[in-house]
């Protein structure tokens, strides 16, 4: 006779379980915090190029944590590609923006939308000082 532990409800493939009480957006969430998660091991493994992609996907998706901004940004500064490290940048903005707006909640201090916006105007100081180089 076997005896029933809590352990065995835990599975290790995540087959069992319920995801029912989950919203869309709960699940969406957690697939692009899963993809994120994948970027950084593509990253440590040194297939940027594939975490850039999943990086993209998170953005285009409106992602609302830090990460794939950040790393984009950083990837894209390394090698020159300003105008996507802009880009980012404003779709960060706009993100960032939009939920803030969306929960009725006053600019917030740190990675808020501030921050964005100054390093946006960081980034176009220097796109503009290369831009003057050439």
């Amino acid at each position: 006779m076997s005896r029933h532990t809590d352990d065995e409800d835990l599975d290790d493939d995540g087959d069992d379980e319920d995801l029912s009480w989950r919203t869309p957006e709960d699940l969406r969430f957690s697939a692009q915090v899963d993809r994120n998660t994948q970027g950084i091991e593509l990253e440590k493994s040194g297939r940027t190029s594939e975490a850039v992609a999943l990086y993209e996907e998170s953005i285009a998706e409106g992602f609302t944590g830090t990460h794939p901004y950040s790393r984009l940004i950083v990837l894209y500064h390394r090698v020159g590609r300003i105008e996507n490290e802009i880009r980012v940048t404003e779709r960060a903005i706009e993100v960032f923006r939009t939920e803030r707006m969306s929960r009725g909640e006053p600019e917030a201090p740190g990675r808020g939308e501030a921050y964005w916006v100054e390093r946006l105007g960081t980034t176009q100081e220097l796109k503009a000082q290369l831009d003057e180089a050439d």
